[in-house]
């Protein structure tokens, strides 16, 4: 039986990672000057294997309320799907913040480390979205975003969500009615 494209995808980026980071689990992408160069490098060949999203996905998500199909179909041009095993961090905290995630599939939390202890600060599934508050301070990440099973996120850079705050009016108040919360 041969491999389907995404799983040889999958292998070769595992196998490219364990070269690179000489150890499987942990961060996925090391140090934060390592976590953008290896994300970048995931995304682009994600984009390059033709992954698609589909603007139902994310019916289920408040960031998008009120968007017309247009505007739904502007974003998911401008983002990418990217899978992460569980166990797994999407972030630390600490890292810059530059990219929003939206969750499409599985579970996450987000966790907030202090000297003696983490605290467990919010799950997160399908349909909610974090990282959006170090984008608007340009700044440090307050928490770690862990998965807690097999996710695959929406990932929207920091260009691009400077656009969509710009230019489409529902995606900005969806995200101050968010932050609100």
């Amino acid at each position: 039986m041969q491999a389907s494209p995404r799983r040889k995808f999958a292998a070769g980026t595992d196998r490219r990672l364990f070269a690179r980071f000489g150890k499987r689990g942990g961060s996925r992408f090391g140090s934060h000057s390592d976590n953008d160069t290896a994300l970048s490098h995931t995304i682009s060949n994600m984009s390059q294997a033709g992954k698609s999203i589909t603007s139902g996905r994310l019916s289920r998500c408040e960031l998008f309320d009120g968007l017309d199909q247009e505007e739904i179909d502007r974003v998911t041009a401008q983002a990418q799907s990217v899978p992460f095993p569980a166990n797994e961090r999407v972030f630390s905290q600490g890292d810059m913040g530059d990219r929003l995630y939206v969750i499409l599939t599985g579970r996450a939390k987000l966790v907030a480390a202090d000297r003696d202890s983490e605290k467990v600060l919010g799950f997160l599934s399908p349909g909610n979205h974090f990282g959006e508050l170090g984008l608007l301070q340009n700044g440090k990440h307050n928490a770690s975003a862990v998965t807690i099973t097999n996710c695959e996120l929406l990932v929207i850079e920091r260009e691009s969500f400077q656009r969509f705050m710009e230019t489409i009016p529902s995606f900005a108040a969806n995200i101050s009615r968010a932050l609100g919360k």
